[in-house]
């Protein structure tokens, strides 16, 4: 059963640099076991609270004194993770979500990044010269090189046609301010 946005699940999220693995790889199998079991501890280690929220949409909420905003909603289907009040209105990294266990997911930022204020034909992208640098060093495999560069045209057009952030986005926010003693 899939949960829902009033009944969400409790889940694990950690950041990881695995961009070199393909887009639809499995993380058990892809990395040794002693990477793998360090990945787990990883997560296991975790602190902030995260849900899932319904099938692809993922929410955690940083502590108060986390400077890199102050709700994070990772949009899987769209690889887009939008973190709100960072820098601009709107920060937007793109990435890939995967899942490593149960209940148990890893983010792989793939250094393209896109800020935007309330007025969403005001955006700039960033670190471009670190993902190419990523493509030239091969720290990034060329399927999710390919996989990031989609994913930004596709939130670029977002943006310009004022339909960002997405309603799973609001969805999120208003589940947030719901449960302030989170």
């Amino acid at each position: 059963m899939l949960p829902t946005v009033n009944d969400p699940k409790p889940i694990k999220i950690v950041w990881h640099r695995l961009a070199g693995l393909p887009e639809h790889c499995d993380l058990a199998s892809a990395l040794s076991t002693s990477d793998h079991e360090t990945l787990v501890r990883k997560i296991e280690s975790s602190r902030h609270p995260a849900f899932c929220l319904r099938d692809g949409v993922f929410l955690e909420l940083p502590p108060i004194e986390y400077t890199h905003g102050d709700l994070l909603v990772y949009l899987s289907r769209q690889g887009w993770l939008v973190r709100r009040n960072y820098v601009d209105r709107w920060y937007v990294d793109i990435g890939i979500l995967r899942p490593v266990a149960l209940e148990q997911y890893a983010w792989t930022d793939l250094w393209l990044d896109l800020t935007c204020s309330g007025a969403n034909t005001d955006y700039r992208v960033l670190d471009v010269e670190e993902f190419a640098a990523a493509l030239k060093e091969k720290r990034i495999s060329d399927s999710l090189a390919a996989y990031a560069l989609q994913c930004l045209g596709a939130l670029i057009a977002s943006v310009e046609a004022g339909t960002f952030p997405p309603p799973e986005v609001r969805e999120a926010e208003k589940w947030a301010d719901s449960h302030p003693s989170r």
